[in-house]
């Protein structure tokens, strides 16, 4: 994996990242997932054309990385940190990565994380984590990953439009609208490529705009793709005492607080019944 111009390549090709998020669940086991239902993901990603996968927002399971070594896809491993609920008491999302003391537990978990999976061959990107802002235990993190392992650059999202960035070498926005990472790509100052961490979110009806997206990705130096947010529909099955079945989530088990409906955004259901958006 190196990195160029505005471009990341993979043996020697310049690569276009058609990725998807994805969180480990299962119906039935909740956050336990067997062997049968990682090959099962893989192989529909790849039915529906996705050659990338974000492992959101932790290391997976050890098993996960060797089929995905072995069936063909792409992987981001990311580091199991975020912290963006300071923001709901009103500090900044990198209050504790800006805290000494706070350093060596944030560096633990990207040290573990890299040396668990280093010899993977589709890992092509570290990710420092998720919605954790920027400090200087992401610059500690940042640099010590460069040094233990000089073979693959390093993704963030929370600070990657800030040029020169110390934490990232790929520009990874959220959400960003097609003509902006289109404008970013093509600033002549900008040296890093665009790849979008997250965008379409899958969440009722939506993942319209993917022509557009693709449109771009495909004729713009520079852009090279993203992972669309998510993957699967995070409901548990259950019944009700009639017999019927049904995914429950965010509150159906009298649990508060909760976040509703935001764990049902995948592009397919719990049982892996893609959802008609994967069409496109």
């Amino acid at each position: 994996v190196q990195m160029g111009f505005k471009k990341l390549t993979v043996n020697d090709a310049i690569i276009t990242v058609a990725g998807v998020n994805r969180h480990e669940h299962c119906e039935h086991k909740g956050k336990v997932v067997s062997e049968e239902s990682m090959v099962e993901d893989i192989l529909l990603m790849k039915r529906y054309n996705f050659n990338a996968v974000r492992c959101s927002h932790y290391p997976n399971h050890h098993r996960f990385y060797d089929l995905c070594d072995e069936l063909g896809l792409y992987v981001v491993d990311e580091a199991n940190i975020e912290t963006h609920g300071f923001q709901s008491v009103g500090l900044p999302c990198a209050y504790l990565a800006n805290k000494s003391e706070w350093q060596g537990a944030y560096l633990d978990r990207m040290v573990r994380m890299v040396e668990r999976t280093k010899n993977h061959s589709s890992i092509i990107l570290w990710s420092l984590g998720n919605e954790a802002g920027a400090g200087a235990a992401h610059q500690a993190m940042y640099k010590w990953t460069k040094t233990r392992d000089p073979s693959r650059p390093i993704q963030y999202e929370s600070c990657s439009r800030l040029m020169n960035s110390p934490v990232t070498d790929v520009v990874a926005p959220m959400y960003a609208p097609v003509s902006v990472v289109s404008e970013w790509a093509k600033d002549k100052s900008e040296t890093r490529p665009v790849i979008l961490c997250e965008y379409q979110h899958a969440m009722g009806n939506s993942n319209g705009g993917l022509k557009e997206y693709w449109e771009a990705f495909r004729t713009i130096k520079g852009l090279q793709g993203g992972f669309i947010w998510d993957w699967v529909d995070q409901g548990l099955l259950t019944q009700t005492e009639d017999g019927t079945k049904y995914w429950a989530y965010g509150g159906d088990f009298g649990d508060y607080p909760n976040d509703e409906q935001f764990c049902i955004n995948g592009l397919v259901w719990p049982d892996r019944t893609p959802h008609p958006g994967m069409e496109e």
